[in-house]
């Protein structure tokens, strides 16, 4: 039995309304190709903000055990 490719994913989608538009826009000024390469950047993108959001909580948290040990 072979193991499942975990480092692919195929998507299949229809991008419609604003973020076609906004697609059509990167497109128009040359920052994207594809529609494959936008959806990577905003991928990169949308990981980086909740890597960063997770990292601000941890500090947080930390910041809030801090104080209270104090």
């Amino acid at each position: 039995m072979s193991k499942p490719d975990t480092d692919r994913v195929h998507v299949r989608c229809v991008l419609e309304g604003d973020v076609a538009r906004m697609f059509r826009e990167l497109e128009s000024r040359g920052l994207v190709k594809s529609v494959r390469e936008a959806v990577y950047h905003g991928i990169m993108a949308f990981y980086d903000k909740v890597m960063e959001r997770d990292l601000l909580e941890a500090r947080a948290k930390t910041s809030l055990q801090l104080a209270e040990e104090l």
